[in-house]
């Protein structure tokens, strides 16, 4: 590399970033700000692995409905239609009563990649231990307001 080389780090306090920004470092790259350059990138791409898990979280929204959050893409394959069937199938409600809409990195879970079968697989059995979290939280709550024994409800 020659030394008209330079990076720019942008919140790159840690992680990935900051070890990247140290590398360039090291291999004679100089700092400063600019306003064209080299862009350099990186990725985390796992299918289906043990490095890569999803999360999800199940939310009763104002109008009665019932939203799945799980950050996993739905780019046409139908993960928001299967989430969503699993997760009306585990607590016993009608499909048409939930919604999965836009993944929002500042409040939906970590979902992974969107690769392959691997929503359905890894989304699809964290939509399903939130689903059914959220039933038998419902169920409790359900039990006090109305009064009623555990056997009266399931």
């Amino acid at each position: 590399m020659s030394d008209s080389s330079t990076v720019l780090v942008l919140g790159a306090s840690g992680g990935i970033g900051g070890e990247m920004a140290r590398l360039l470092l090291a291999r004679g790259w100089r700092v400063r700000a600019m306003k064209r350059g080299l862009g350099v990138a990186s990725c985390l791409y796992g299918t289906g692995n043990a490095y890569s898990p999803a999360e999800a979280h199940i939310f009763l929204t104002a109008d009665g409905r019932i939203q799945v959050a799980a950050g996993g893409v739905d780019f046409g394959q139908g993960s928001k239609t299967v989430l969503c069937q699993i997760a009306a199938e585990t607590m016993d409600v009608p499909y048409e009563s939930f919604r999965m809409g836009p993944v929002d990195t500042a409040i939906d879970p970590f979902g992974g990649t969107s690769s392959s079968s691997r929503i359905t697989m890894q989304g699809g059995k964290a939509v399903f231990q939130a689903a059914l979290r959220a039933r038998q939280e419902g169920l409790r709550l359900a039990r006090r307001v109305l009064n009623r024994q555990h056997k009266d409800m399931r």
